[in-house]
């Protein structure tokens, strides 16, 4: 894959995937007036939103950063560890100074299954701005790793996204967390394991294998952001295959079952949020529609934003645009987590 942190960027990955959706009522948001104009404007270099436009944080010894908004970032912090495989990782952003607990939010990156980190986006460039201003909004946030589809098939990645939900509950009273608000949010390869965070917390063909097994993996709200729901609608790619374990172009209906978030959707899933591009060409519309579909059969709540004009990692956005996604989350998660906890 190669890419730019500019405006323009291209896709290897992700051919033919991916549906998700969930909504009590879906929105399409008309076309920006002079979108054009707005989006040739801005073809030079990239011009951060405001929302994460702070300056950069102070680095400690140990991997301990201090943000200028009051939120202390402690890196490579090992949640798990399988013989034979490298220490999987992730790094928190904590509100400091704080003696009330904490909903969290758990970041899942993109990258096809197979590269990405958890500090680098495509769209934004520096991820970690925008982890550390969502802490700030009183979110404890764990940006985590897992186990690429080379290094092993499917179901470990969700297993590894599984326990890095129970390590976050595990060590609730050392980082302040309210263990019984917890999100998942991911984009792309990582929007579909947050939904399948979402729709298999009593699974325990993919509960199998944790060393907290008493631990709930189960989180209470889910952000999709452009991940693929159904592999068995549309063609799927060799990205999946390796995935699933299965030969390229020749994954059974079962197999590609096995690995959609749809498959196990139920009654009492989380509140979703699913939002992505119009004209995304590798994880079609259609995906997000799908899960917003059998989620709605299901009773489940649901918003599904699509972007009209935008691609795969909402490609062609203007930084209006990208700053109004990060957004839309942020208050997703005010009303699904710090509201629900107010309640009790």
């Amino acid at each position: 894959m190669t890419h730019s942190f500019g405006r323009s960027f291209r896709w290897l990955v992700f051919a033919g995937m991916g549906m998700s959706g969930m909504a009590m009522t879906a929105r399409v948001h008309a076309a920006d007036p002079g979108a054009g104009a707005a989006r040739a404007a801005a073809s030079g270099p990239f011009q951060p939103p405001a929302l994460y436009a702070e300056p950069l944080p102070t680095v400690h010894a140990a991997g301990r950063l201090t943000y200028p908004m009051h939120v202390v970032g402690l890196r490579d912090l090992t949640y798990k560890e399988v013989a034979g495989y490298r220490p999987l990782k992730l790094d928190l952003y904590v509100p400091e100074n704080t003696t009330v607990r904490h909903p969290a939010v758990v970041w899942i990156h993109g990258g096809g299954w197979e590269i990405g980190n958890p500090r680098a986006d495509w769209t934004y460039g520096d991820w970690t701005q925008v982890l550390a201003r969502l802490a700030a909004r009183g979110y404890v946030v764990a940006a985590i790793t897992y186990r690429f589809n080379r290094e092993a098939a499917f179901p470990a990645a969700i297993q590894d996204v599984k326990d890095a939900i129970r390590f976050v509950r595990k060590h609730a009273d050392l980082y302040g967390v309210d263990s019984g608000h917890i999100a998942a949010w991911g984009l792309s390869a990582g929007g579909h394991l947050a939904a399948l965070a979402g729709t298999t917390c009593h699974v325990d063909a993919l509960n199998a294998g944790s060393s907290d097994p008493a631990l709930s993996p189960c989180v209470q709200a889910v952000v999709d952001w452009f991940g693929p729901a159904d592999f068995n609608l549309g063609a799927s790619s060799s990205n999946v295959a390796k995935l699933l374990g299965c030969a390229a172009e020749a994954c059974t209906h079962d197999e590609l079952a096995r690995g959609s978030p749809v498959t196990y959707v139920s009654e009492g899933a989380p509140p979703f949020l699913l939002m992505q591009g119009g004209e995304d060409p590798l994880v079609p519309p259609e995906q997000s529609a799908r899960l917003e579909a059998v989620l709605k059969a299901h009773g489940d709540s649901v918003q599904r934003i699509v972007y009209p004009g935008l691609g795969h990692g909402f490609s062609g956005a203007t930084p209006q645009q990208e700053q109004q996604f990060l957004d839309e989350v942020f208050r997703f998660f005010d009303r699904t987590l710090h509201a629900a906890a107010s309640r009790g």
